[in-house]
Formats: structure tokens, sequence, C-alpha cells
């Protein structure tokens, strides 16, 4: 799917072609616990008319495990990477993607068993219908984590939350709920 976006954005630019610094890009060193190097795909961000004159290119970035990152990114990125062709990218792009599936990105070093960083697909228990009487109970019994704090201590944390939700149903029809 990464190349296939590529390989879009490439014939929806001008020219015809990828502009300066879009593609993959691979990390230098191992980044990740799990023996895999960081891959990316760096696509240019449109940019306004009014902002042509002091046009500084940045760059939308997207992950395997993650897909689009939440912020822009400015021309540094590419010095700590190298460039990559798109054959070249498929097999690190799938390995991390493999990887990623149900564990974090730090691999087996990783001693947090609930840790999130990077995964893919996590298991969420969705709790809908008139609970805003019950909330503060069932947070109490159900929904909280035990974590190591910075002095080496644990804390409880409590990890409910209220999150809109789209699902897709084996028919193709969309379902959305709240809870």
């Amino acid at each position: 799917r990464a190349s296939e976006m590529l390989r879009a954005k490439a014939e929806g630019n001008e020219a015809g072609a990828l502009l300066e610094g879009e593609g993959f890009y691979i990390s230098r060193n191992f980044k990740f616990g799990n023996g895999c190097k960081g891959v990316t795909l760096l696509l240019r961000e449109r940019v306004s008319v009014f902002a042509a004159s002091n046009w500084i290119p940045t760059f939308k970035i997207y992950r395997p495990n993650q897909g689009l990152c939440g912020r822009t990114f400015l021309r540094e990125h590419l010095n700590s990477n190298l460039p990559l062709s798109s054959n070249g990218a498929r097999g690190p792009w799938t390995r991390l993607h493999d990887a990623t599936r149900d564990k974090c990105t730090h691999g087996h070093k990783c001693r947090d068993l609930q840790c999130f960083v990077g995964k893919r697909m996590q298991t969420e228990h969705l709790v809908c219908g008139a609970v805003l009487p019950f909330w503060s109970t069932i947070q109490q019994r159900v929904l909280s984590k035990t974590v190591r704090t910075s002095g080496g201590g644990f804390q409880l944390v409590q990890q409910m939350r209220v999150v809109r939700v789209r699902c897709q149903r084996a028919d193709g029809t969309e379902t959305r709920l709240v809870g």
C-alpha cells in the first residue's frame, strides 16, 4: 500500500515525478528491540499559495506500524536516515509491520507486559450504553493498571476514557459506537 501511495503522489505532482526528499527512508542503525530498523515513507505536504514565496518543505511521515504520524517534519529527518528504493523498502517495511502486530517496538527487551509503544493492534474493551451513573464504580473495579514510577515504586493508574469508534461489519456496512 505504501508503494501505491508513493506512485500516486508522483503522478499527482506537476512534473509527474517525486519531489525532492520524497520516498522511503531507513534509519542508519537498529532503533527497536525487535531487531528491525526504522522505515518511513516521506511525502511532501501541500503548501498554500500565499506561503509559496517563503516555502520550507515539510513532510508527512508514514510508518508501517503507525500509519500517518500526527505531526509534520522538516528536512532534518532526511539527514538522520538513508534513502531507499521502493523495492528495497519492501523487506524492512514488511518485517517491521509484522513484528509490531501484537508486540511493542521494544521487542523482547521490554519489561512492561502491557506496553503499547508502536504496537499496531491493541485489544480494547468497550462499554456502551447509559454508564455515566456507574462510571466511578466501573473505574475502581475494572480498569486500572499498576505502573512503575521513576522512583522505583508502583502507582495505580486509571485507564478508562470516552471514545468514539467506527467499526466495519463483514458485509461492509459501518457502525458507530460511543463508549
